[in-house]
């Protein structure tokens, strides 16, 4: 087997924790499954740190301790297509709509989706306009971040408050 098949199936093994890893060679005492477990829960507390700083308002509104199981949850039971995470923001915000724990809180989503866009926004793009005399009517189009949405849940109120 090849070294770029062999890290498919680690990957593979790694999202979905089934396939084989017995052409992998552990080092130390632990087995194939042990070392490969240890590297999975380094990447999943990754990620979850990663998600508890694009949502802090949702971490703090659910606690460090039920934000992180969430974000478990999510990333054990989540295929995504690019791995990035603006893709995984995306697809918290739609799993916190539909995740049956959390279905009292319902106004959640809508301030994790808040804070999708406001970081979104922080990531976007500059717009800079060149050659651009005083006389010239200007155009400005919103990128994409910078679009509107609606609650009718007081989402700005919570987000703020935190």
């Amino acid at each position: 087997m090849s070294f770029a098949e062999e890290q498919k199936r680690l990957a593979h093994w790694l999202s979905h924790k089934t396939g084989e890893l017995s052409e992998i060679q552990p080092a130390g005492n632990l087995t194939v499954e042990e070392s490969a477990q240890v590297y999975r829960n380094s990447i999943f507390a990754s990620r979850c740190n990663a998600m508890a700083e694009i949502f802090p308002v949702v971490s703090a509104l659910l606690g460090e301790e039920s934000f992180q199981a969430s974000c478990s949850y999510f990333f054990e039971n989540t295929t995504f297509n690019k791995g990035t995470y603006q893709e995984y923001s995306a697809k918290f915000v739609t799993f916190l709509r539909t995740f049956p724990p959390l279905e009292t809180l319902v106004y959640l989503a809508d301030v994790a989706e808040l804070e999708r866009r406001y970081e979104n926004t922080l990531e976007a793009k500059e717009v800079v306009v060149s050659n651009a005399t005083p006389q010239a009517d200007i155009k400005v189009t919103l990128q994409n971040p910078l679009d509107i949405f609606s609650s009718p849940y007081p989402i700005y109120s919570i987000w703020a408050f935190h």
